[in-house]
């Protein structure tokens, strides 16, 4: 049986380059540039695929689980987030080292938080100098914890440069994604009544689409 060779378009390749929504933070940050590591900087990994697996994982976990302590962070997770490290959420965008340091401190220091890891998924670039993971999981709010904990279904995405001897790496960008329907969704009571607005939303929308296929048809063939 003949191999089939499926081609990956290039837009989906890992890359390491600066998302559109940078450019803003170049302009802003013109002290700090946010530095286009499309190329990488001419270091190929020398790191396996599960060895990338586990660190991601430990620093996931580092990150998102809020009883970790300051001085453990600077330790074991500071040294591989790059000087011009962009974070992005739903809410913000910001650049810079020592901002996104005093917004994880922050986030140890006066919210509860862990993290329960789905899956996780690496992939290198073609040039093995950097890449991209994926991870997926819950974010767990424990803010009354003896009350309630709020689940809120997230996605990571890092994307890093190899450095060094080719055994290390930095993060050049991290990004959460969540949807705020899921953070309306979970909360309580709340919660109830949104699914019931978007139930009776479903066959709003579902007339409206029926109502413009017919009136559409009355001037072309469909």
């Amino acid at each position: 049986m003949q191999d089939i060779k499926t081609k990956i378009p290039d837009e989906f390749k890992a890359e390491t380059s600066p998302p559109q929504r940078h450019k803003l933070s170049r302009i802003l940050f013109k002290n700090k540039r946010i530095e286009d590591d499309k190329q990488g900087r001419g270091v190929q990994c020398k790191l396996s695929i599960k060895e990338l697996e586990e660190k991601f994982k430990e620093l996931t976990l580092l990150f998102y689980t809020t009883k970790v302590k300051h001085k453990e962070l600077d330790q074991k997770a500071m040294p591989y987030v790059d000087e011009n490290v962009t974070f992005t959420d739903p809410w913000q965008t910001d650049s810079g080292i020592q901002v996104f340091w005093t917004q994880l401190k922050g986030f140890h220091s006066i919210i509860f938080f862990d993290f329960t890891i789905l899956s996780l998924n690496v992939t290198l670039n073609e040039n093995k100098q950097g890449g991209r993971v994926v991870v997926d999981g819950w974010m767990n709010l424990q803010q009354f914890k003896r009350i309630y904990t709020y689940p809120l279904r997230t996605i990571l995405v890092y994307d890093f440069v190899i450095t060094g001897e080719g055994k290390s790496f930095k993060i050049t960008d991290l990004e959460e994604i969540w949807s705020f329907a899921d953070l309306i969704e979970q909360i309580p009571i709340v919660g109830f009544f949104y699914n019931l607005f978007r139930w009776g939303a479903g066959y709003f929308f579902t007339f409206i689409f029926w109502l413009g296929t017919l009136f559409a048809s009355l001037f072309r063939e469909l």
